[in-house]
């Protein structure tokens, strides 16, 4: 829902908070880049590979440098991710 164009929840809105579900997920976005992309450190470990689904929003990481080892796309399929590529960390909206 927030990455959606809902007045009430979405993308601009604030559901009664007092940032945007753009903010939040920006925010989100670039703490888990600052983490996990290759300029972090991980102790002699290849950095992980970042699946991001950034929902209808083409600008959603607009101002955000988003690192090599990311991948990005308005939706993944999750449960055949979550199944087949077991991911260590998956972080979700619901």
């Amino acid at each position: 829902v927030v990455t959606s164009d809902d007045e009430s929840h979405g993308w601009t809105a604030t559901s009664g908070s007092a940032i945007t579900g753009r903010q939040l997920c920006q925010a989100v976005y670039r703490a888990v880049f600052e983490a996990l992309g290759p300029d972090s450190p991980h102790n002699g470990v290849a950095s992980p590979l970042i699946v991001v689904s950034q929902g209808p929003q083409p600008a959603a990481f607009e101002g955000i440098d988003v690192p090599s080892n990311a991948l990005s796309a308005s939706s993944w399929p999750q449960v055949d991710l979550l199944r087949k590529a077991r991911p260590v960390l998956f972080v979700t909206n619901g």
